[in-house]
């Protein structure tokens, strides 16, 4: 009884503090002081920064000591523990925050938390926008109500309500079958649209609303760049609104599937921005594979509405790597100083190969073309010194750098780009008019910030800064090759100069939617049915055939300084034919079996 009295006093207190409508900024865990040394990145696969958050209403008594409180190797000090349970969070849309219980090596326990009411649920994954399917994930956890204070960068916490998993398991299964686990949960800023325990129904609503109710943000919005630990870039997450300088020229405009935001990746290439080619030839190096003989990946795609080969990706700041189309992956790989280590199921950067200096050195980067609503070409740039993270025990015995490109045979029809590609990608995520507004985002010299609000049903693109500012908020980060490149020759003295990246120095480091809603609905429904349902570790088709949804062989170099055009040579995205029977040798993709998909559309669909 006195949990639910407390809920109601919380929401009270919420609507009282109402002031108009605006925009809330978030701290990510390298903001905060109590890491020691500038704040907390968290492993074991980034170094990364994540959104931290003070779950429920616990006594000083009931905290763990501090010297066991700790968030990957950093032990965290007194005054950041202090009187609430910290937990660290990936932004996501999910309806539940699903946070690591103190049998699972976190902070939160339910039974020391005042404010908790259990629904008597027990919950598995808890992603919404499938990162549980990409991280082969198998999670346990039990259902409370309770409360959250969100920090802000301005002003005093916001407490609001919110569904939470409490997980009392938690596990990431590697190819090689071993398991591991990361101490990083995900915030649920998605509609929730089941009952609470609360005195009535105005606040059964989801953490965003519970904001603009109160007058705290405008719009059921956010905008996120993750920025880079490595580069002391600091990550954005704003409520309600974004930042202007973090977006920069043309915004693609991607209607969401069912809350989740997905995008048309249309090709994927290799280039550098100043100065000879990384990579020892000239031009651009298109190394998109298509989607093969994937049939499942293939119906999703007409469905959506796009071009013969292109896929559908789903954008996911709770994945790590960028998850593809086989074929792609070791398109890239044939360009680059990696070796696949199938244990992981990651490509292993030869840091000893003189080539490897060369390209996270320079100004080299992987592009990404989406197609928007419009048919409009988005490309993002991936900085090369953005793919050089760090894989830490458990993964491995010691620090080692690895290549964020996984191939993927998609059970679900759908790929996944996580937060490897949101490094340098800014997301607008609207829950208001269902779309994800996606642009390149600045490297770590970014122009001044500037706040924008999101008003509610507004319908207009945001503002931009200048695509031209991209290449100078690199420059201080990346040296120009010299004009004879096939070595590394020249390049010492220019990085003692300018400096290597941070980790390479340390060694650490959419069209149709009526047709979409039945084949989507299909697999989201299956997704859930199945998610739990044991799946191998690897596997892979027979023959490879370089074409890809081109028809050329093998990884083509494009022009000098000409970016890819869109696939089909910019026909209108349309399949007006058979998807093509592409054959597969034998790859390092992961996938999952066959016997497990559900292809049979429900009967409402039909």
């Amino acid at each position: 009884m006195w949990a639910l009295v407390t809920f109601a006093i919380t929401s009270l207190l919420t609507r009282l503090a109402s002031a108009a409508g605006g925009t809330l900024e978030i701290p990510w865990s390298t903001d905060l002081t109590g890491g020691g040394d500038g704040g907390v990145t968290l492993g074991p696969d980034g170094p990364w920064q994540a959104i931290a958050v003070r779950v429920g209403s616990v006594s000083r008594e009931s905290i763990k000591p501090i010297e066991e409180t700790k968030v990957g190797n950093k032990p965290l000090t007194k005054s950041f523990v202090k009187n609430n349970s910290t937990a660290f969070l990936w932004p996501s849309g999910s309806s539940i925050t699903e946070i690591l219980s103190i049998e699972t090596g976190g902070n939160y326990s339910a039974k020391d938390s005042w404010t908790a009411v259990s629904n008597g649920a027990s919950l598995g994954n808890s992603d919404s926008w499938m990162g549980s399917v990409f991280l082969n994930e198998t999670s346990t956890g039990r259902g409370y109500y309770d409360t959250l204070a969100i920090n802000v960068k301005s002003g005093s916490a916001r407490r609001v309500n919110t569904s939470i998993s409490s997980l009392t398991e938690r596990s990431f299964r590697l190819p090689s079958g071993s398991n591991y686990t990361n101490p990083v949960g995900i915030l649920g800023l998605g509609r929730d649209l089941h009952d609470g325990p609360w005195p009535n129904s105005s606040d059964n609503s989801w953490i965003l609303e519970q904001l603009k109710s109160a007058g705290d943000i405008a719009s059921n919005t956010f905008s996120l760049h993750m920025g880079s630990a490595v580069l002391e870039q600091p990550g954005s997450l704003v409520l309600g609104g974004y930042e202007k300088n973090r977006a920069l020229g043309q915004v693609g405009t991607f209607p969401f599937w069912d809350s989740i935001p997905v995008v048309i990746l249309m090709d994927v290439f290799f280039g550098t921005e100043e100065g000879p080619s990384a990579f020892g030839k000239d031009g651009s190096i298109s190394i998109y594979q298509g989607l093969g003989n994937d049939t499942w990946a293939a119906q999703i795609s007409k469905g959506y509405g796009a071009t013969l080969g292109a896929a559908v990706a789903i954008l996911n700041p709770s994945s790590p790597y960028m998850y593809l189309p086989l074929g792609t992956c070791e398109a890239a790989a044939k360009n680059l100083p990696v070796t696949w280590d199938a244990a992981l199921g990651v490509y292993i950067w030869d840091i000893e190969d003189p080539r490897y200096t060369r390209i996270v050195s320079s100004s080299a980067y992987m592009g990404f073309v989406l197609a928007d609503r419009e048919a409009l070409n988005i490309t993002i740039k991936v900085p090369f010194q953005l793919l050089n993270l760090t894989l830490l025990p458990p993964l491995t015995e010691s620090p080692t750098q690895y290549f964020p490109c996984q191939p993927w045979i998609s059970e679900w029809g759908f790929f996944q780009l996580g937060r490897a590609f949101l490094q340098a990608t800014f997301m607008l995520v609207d829950f208001e008019t269902n779309r994800t507004m996606i642009a390149q985002a600045p490297g770590p010299d970014m122009a001044q910030k500037v706040l924008r609000v999101v008003e509610a049903g507004n319908q207009d693109i945001i503002e931009t800064n200048p695509i031209d500012s991209w290449a100078q908020s690199w420059a201080s980060t990346w040296v120009v090759l010299p004009a004879s490149n096939t070595s590394n020759e020249g390049i010492e003295e220019q990085t003692s100069k300018t400096s290597l990246p941070v980790g390479a120095k340390a060694g650490i480091g959419v069209g149709s939617a009526v047709a979409a809603i039945a084949i989507l609905a299909t697999s989201s429904f299956c997704w859930w049915k199945r998610k739990q349902a044991p799946r191998p570790a690897s596997g892979g088709h027979d023959e490879l055939n370089n074409g890809g949804a081109t028809g050329q062989s093998g990884p083509q170099e494009l022009p000098p300084n000409e970016v890819p055009a869109e696939i089909g040579n910019g026909l209108p995205h349309e399949l007006e034919a058979e998807q093509q029977n592409l054959e597969y040798q034998a790859s390092p993709a992961l996938n999952t079996s066959p016997q497990t998909r559900c292809y049979e559309l429900p009967s409402e669909a039909r």
